[in-house]
């Protein structure tokens, strides 16, 4: 059929139960949100039912949402491929025969609407390496098709990624079944000191007591080192419950049994140790090569993953004795506000597992500890909410999981016997006050909108067959998306072909916080999504329940100045222009981009499946619609930092 064709059945699509789909993971995710579910504070049975209404209600949105991009990018009749939403490659996937090959099309997506450079991994089978042979090829703006560099960590496979603001791109698996090989295995000779490093930091690390231990933080920037110390410890229940945490004495790090270093790689873009410290622990520590940005090198990334003994409360503590925090830190509230804690009793307290417990607070997804005497400053951001604390000079703890087996008498009538295995990631950064304050939204917001990918089925003899039957490249938004200090929200307000939207933009930096991101941002509003005019827009309270502004006309001269800090709420229709040949698509679940992070991604990654790319092979001139001070310097610059 013709590309008019294909778009006359988009046209027919029937979106209201897609609409309801929607709506339905919505509610339950507001349920969710209630003070009983979120916190645990429930009984077995009702935490079951929870989880069960969001697992049902996700995987009809996935299923809807990986039909509909799947629809969004085909060019042709001859796509019969289904896209599968964050699956790792299979073995039944791969070719059977020797010198057989098969090309396995990959697209990631952006949920953000920067442009972005980032490491991306999918998982391999076992033991891939040692039976095939694996090349990664991708279409670049020219359409030339480029080889693209990867590394083999374990069963995962790594590269790097230019990805389009809320936008997508395609990378070609090409893999062909080879004679098995019997790979060199190094004897485990390990060193007695590793260093994981980039052009920004270096993370030292010394071997004690079978594993690697983290010993010291270098910024080289800055010319900053630090002795910064982490250990996985316990707090021991004394009668805690679902509403109190009251130990019965300070932490204890936990004893390392039967250590095991999986891997240790100190090379390369992705340098990366996983170790085993009991048989139910497992932390990982990577650092990513990055030559210009260093919202992606600043940064040591921490994982844990674990299960938490009976009757003991698991923490991952960081210690900096020599850093002068004046008996203070900081932690975020909803992600929007930070806090300053002042460390030390509360209330008169004469027990030490209340003075514990007093200490502690919620972060969303930041804390910190700084010394104003040295201008530096230990950030530790996370991949969800957290209770955090210091609870002694120079320390920050994290709250992983709690096992307890008794009731706290409050209510509830039951034990928080979680015996789950608990995987927490984080992103610890060390620089001074002022670095640290610039970066940390952004990269706060790249953990948490993390790019993701779609497997399709679809397994074409080449990658030119395929750009004849698919879009391989596209984004929803004009020019080079929305600048650094801009986070925009989108959500589908009606069942009409979501041409009516709400969309949030907000400026994620507070007054001085950064010397380049606070500025005022001003920005063209009818110019953020290409080939489409904003109608009928209103600007809205938060709530959406009073409208403070309309705007009938000349809609296409309005600027928005969004100052720091400040969030802007706008309904409108869109309009797709004349003589355009691209789908009149927007954003169909990327709306729901406030949700946690458990399933924020999933809502995210379809938010250009609206107003959707699919020019065959036709890639925008991608201009900028942006007006704000510095921006050329402040995004092309390898120095925009240092300025």
């Amino acid at each position: 059929k013709s590309q008019r064709g294909l778009e006359s059945e988009i046209d027919f699509i029937n979106w209201k139960p897609i609409y309801e789909s929607i709506q339905n993971l919505r509610q339950q995710l507001a349920l969710t949100m209630h003070h009983d579910a979120i916190t645990g504070t429930s009984k077995p049975h009702v935490m079951k039912d929870y989880l069960n209404r969001i697992d049902t209600a996700r995987k009809s949105v996935i299923e809807l949402m990986s039909s509909l991009f799947e629809s969004s990018i085909a060019l042709s009749t001859a796509a019969n491929g289904d896209l599968q939403y964050m699956k790792p490659i299979e073995a039944d996937q791969l070719p059977n025969s020797i010198g057989e090959t098969v090309i396995i099309p990959v697209l990631l997506y952006n949920n953000l609407a920067w442009s972005r450079k980032e490491f991306v991994n999918i998982t391999l089978p076992q033991d891939f390496m040692s039976n095939y042979k694996l090349s990664i090829d991708s279409i670049e703006e020219n359409e030339h098709i480029v080889d693209t560099p990867f590394e083999m960590i374990q069963d995962r496979v790594w590269w790097y990624s230019n990805m389009l603001p809320l936008g997508y791109r395609t990378y070609f698996f090409i893999i062909t079944k080879i004679e098995p090989q019997r790979l060199k295995i190094s004897p485990k000779n390990l060193k007695e000191t590793v260093s994981l490093s980039n052009k920004y930091i270096s993370a030292n690390f010394k071997l004690i007591d079978g594993i690697y231990q983290l010993q010291s933080i270098e910024n080289k920037r800055k010319g900053l080192i630090h002795p910064i110390k982490q250990s996985i410890q316990y707090y021991t229940s004394y009668g805690d419950g679902a509403y109190i945490f009251r130990p019965t004495n300070a932490s204890e790090p936990i004893e390392i049994q039967d250590p095991e270093v999986i891997v240790v790689k100190d090379s390369g873009n992705i340098q990366r140790i996983v170790q085993r410290v009991q048989p139910h622990i497992t932390v990982t520590w990577t650092v990513y090569s990055s030559s210009s940005d260093p919202a992606l090198g600043n940064f040591l990334e921490h994982e844990v993953s674990a299960i938490t003994p009976d009757n003991k409360e698991m923490i991952s503590r960081f210690d900096s004795p020599s850093m002068n925090d004046q008996g203070q830190f900081f932690t975020d509230s909803h992600n929007f506000n930070i806090v300053k804690r002042m460390r030390g009793k509360k209330f008169n307290d004469k027990h030490n597992f209340t003075i514990i417990s007093g200490n502690y607070y919620p972060m969303s997804s930041t804390a910190y500890i700084h010394s104003e005497t040295e201008q530096n400053q230990l950030t530790l951001l996370s991949r969800q909410a957290h209770g955090v604390s210091s609870q002694s000079k120079g320390s920050l703890e994290i709250m992983l999981n709690r096992n307890t087996l008794t009731d706290d008498m409050r209510g509830l009538n039951d034990n928080v016997n979680c015996t789950w295995n608990i995987n927490s990631v984080f992103r610890i950064m060390f620089s001074s006050i002022e670095e640290s304050n610039s970066l940390r939204p952004q990269i706060s917001y790249r953990l948490n909108y993390p790019i993701v990918h779609f497997l399709n089925s679809h397994r074409p003899s080449s990658v030119l067959e395929y750009m004849k039957i698919y879009s391989i490249l596209g984004t929803s938004l004009g020019g080079t998306g929305l600048p650094l200090n801009i986070h925009m929200e989108l959500l589908p307000l009606s069942d009409d072909g979501f041409n009516t939207v709400l969309m949030r933009l907000y400026h994620i930096y507070t007054i001085d916080q950064s010397l380049f991101y606070s500025d005022d941002v001003n920005i063209m509003v009818n110019s953020i999504f290409d080939n489409h005019e904003m109608t009928s827009m209103k600007k809205k309270s938060l709530t959406l329940l009073s409208t403070l502004s309309e705007y009938s006309e000349r809609i296409q001269e309005l600027m928005i100045t969004a100052n720091p800090r400040s969030i802007h709420t706008f309904t409108f229709t869109l309009k797709e222009l004349q003589d355009v040949s691209w789908w009149n698509w927007i954003s169909f679940l990327a709306g729901l981009c406030f949700v946690p992070i458990a399933i924020c991604s999933l809502f995210c990654c379809a938010v250009g499946i609206k107003v959707i790319f699919t020019q065959k092979r036709h890639i925008p001139n991608w201009m900028a619609n942006f007006e704000m001070k510095k921006r050329q310097s402040i995004e092309d610059s390898d120095e925009r930092m240092y300025l």
